[in-house]
């Protein structure tokens, strides 16, 4: 008949041993992780430094603006947003739209919502054309049309 319960003393040795073992694991990892911690932070630290070393062409063009001005070239906000109202977008070249800002492309391809796609008219640049005659115009247009036609689509 076997016994119902071991009477057998218990291993105090191994007990003793592996929380000792446990201690000092923790020990280490503590000194370990505080390393590692104190190593990420000086880094960190580091690399923000390192970014504000590269700042100073930024307070050159900051210190230019600002002596701008100070020359008189101010305009209140109520005025800009005038002039805008009066001239339009295409009245300040800064702000004029020029052909390749219109990524209208998802619009047309969308599915669930067809529609067409109303592109507004802009006027190029001046200087957008560069001198061409209009004949050389005419002849990279028809080129730019036949290197993008599809096979298979429509003349």
């Amino acid at each position: 008949m076997t016994e119902k319960w071991n009477n057998a003393p218990p291993r105090n040795l191994i007990i003793l041993v592996c929380a000792i073992g446990s201690a000092l694991l923790l020990v280490f990892a503590k000194f370990g992780f505080d390393a590692y911690y104190d190593g990420m932070t000086a880094w960190t630290v580091e690399q923000q430094q390192t970014r504000y070393d590269d700042l100073e062409p930024v307070r050159a063009t900051h210190a230019e603006w600002n002596g701008q001005l100070d020359q008189g070239n101010r305009m209140s906000i109520g005025d800009a947003m005038e002039q805008l109202g009066e001239r339009g977008r295409n009245g300040f070249p800064a702000i004029r739209p020029q052909a390749g800002d219109m990524n209208v492309g998802p619009l047309e391809g969308w599915n669930q919502l067809p529609q067409e796609v109303v592109r507004p008219e802009v006027e190029p640049a001046p200087s957008a054309r560069g001198g061409l005659s209009p004949e050389a115009i005419q002849q990279l247009e028809e080129a730019l049309r036949g290197a993008v036609r599809r096979p298979g689509a429509p003349d």
